[in-house]
Order: C-alpha cells, then sequence, then structure tokens
C-alpha cells in the first residue's frame, strides 16, 4: 500500500535522521537541473526495468515525488514500486516544487569544464602566454 506523506512528516523524519530513499519520477534532464538532494532518478517509463538495480531493499523507506504538485506519473511509479513488492513507498504530493519553496536541500548535477582549448579546432588553439 502507497501511503501519502506530507512536508510536516518529512521534516520530522530529516530532524531524527532516520533513512530514507528519495526517488524523483522525471526525464534525466529535469533531475540533472535540479533534485532533491540525494535523491535517484527514475524515468517514468522505466521504473519497473531501473528499479531492481538502483532499489535493491524492496524493505526500505522510500519517498517518490515528482516535479509539480500531485505529479501523475510519481503516483503512477509509487504503484507500480508498491506491486513490485516494495514495502515502504510513500508518495510526496508536495513535489520537488514544495520541497524548494520549504528551504530544503537540493543539488543539481555538474559536469567538469572542458579543457579551454577544447573544441576550437586547429588553426584557434589556445596558445600558453
Amino acid at each position: 500500500m502507497v501511503r501519502i506523506i506530507n512536508q510536516t512528516q518529512i521534516s520530522r523524519k530529516k530532524t531524527v535522521g532516520e533513512k530514507v530513499i528519495y526517488v524523483e519520477i522525471s526525464p534525466f534532464e529535469e533531475y540533472e537541473r535540479l533534485q532533491i538532494a540525494g535523491a535517484l532518478n527514475l524515468p517514468p517509463d522505466k521504473v519497473r526495468e531501473r528499479a531492481p538495480r538502483y532499489l535493491p531493499n524492496r524493505a526500505a523507506e522510500i519517498v517518490i515525488y515528482g516535479v509539480t504538485e500531485n505529479s501523475p506519473e510519481a503516483w503512477a511509479a509509487a504503484r507500480e514500486l508498491d506491486a513490485m513488492g516494495y514495502g515502504n513507498i510513500y508518495f510526496y504530493p508536495g513535489g520537488k516544487n514544495e520541497w524548494v519553496k520549504m528551504g530544503y536541500d537540493v543539488e543539481s548535477v555538474h559536469y567538469p569544464p572542458p579543457p579551454p582549448n577544447v573544441g576550437l579546432g586547429p588553426d584557434r588553439d589556445v596558445k600558453a602566454a
């Protein structure tokens, strides 16, 4: 059974240091831009395929959320995980947008910058001074 969790309950879990796995249900590009700190990503169309690898502990507390409030994709993913035998699934209807408004920790995926001469071509390489 999927249970609903609100921001007050999440706050309580954070305060007491409960181990919770957050999973964002969104395309990777959206997740990459900004996600709940430490959250995993499952694209809506890959939940069944990737969950066993990304979420091997079916007894773990897992909070499923989407980008927007009451995300239908996140709700469907929560129900699918429940049907797959995950026993502690919570749906966070506030989604990432509410999380950000509450001022909770978020992060984004950062890639290291390329070296300065990448992509300049052989006749435009940067010369060392």
